[in-house]
């Protein structure tokens, strides 16, 4: 990673960019849900996030050092005392190796020292399984999808 990136919360002007990263084809194949949102549901679930209506949600926008927005990271406190991450790579800077360096400096800067958990679609995205491996996780079990033909989820620890 030649520079540091720049990570910050998440605000209500970034509800179209990630409007758009999340119906994005290839982020919705990777994601739990793979359904196309819907704008004014988006809106709601970022307005709910950003007031803290989900406690221990956080959500932040990952840019490089000249502002450019390349993702987004997402965490979540659970009750067994990890904390769930979840990341989107803008559709531009998917392949260029982006995803790991964010994950990485994210779990860093903003977790350092937490148990980390990700949830990650078996066998569709291999990026993600190598990112997971980086933070030093590995497979811990299988949840089945509620949608047809989907693969399962595997949570990695």
């Amino acid at each position: 990673m030649e520079e540091l990136l720049h990570i910050r919360l998440a605000t209500i002007e970034d509800a179209k960019m990630l409007f758009e990263w999340r119906n994005d084809e290839e982020t919705r194949r990777a994601s739990g849900t793979t359904a196309l949102l819907d704008w004014d549901k988006h809106v709601q679930w970022l307005e709910k996030v950003l007031s803290g209506g989900f406690p221990g949600r956080t959500l932040h926008i990952v840019e490089t050092g000249a502002g450019e927005p390349i993702g987004t990271m997402r965490s979540d406190e659970r009750d067994d005392g990890f904390v769930e991450v979840s990341y989107t790579i803008a559709p531009f800077w998917r392949g260029k190796g982006m995803g790991k360096c964010m994950v990485l400096q994210f779990v860093h800067e903003k977790l350092a020292g937490r148990k980390i958990v990700a949830h990650i679609k078996k066998d569709i995205n291999p990026a993600s399984e190598a990112i997971a491996r980086a933070l030093g996780l590995a497979p811990f079990s299988e949840v089945s999808s509620d949608e047809p033909k989907e693969p399962p989820m595997v949570e990695w620890r």
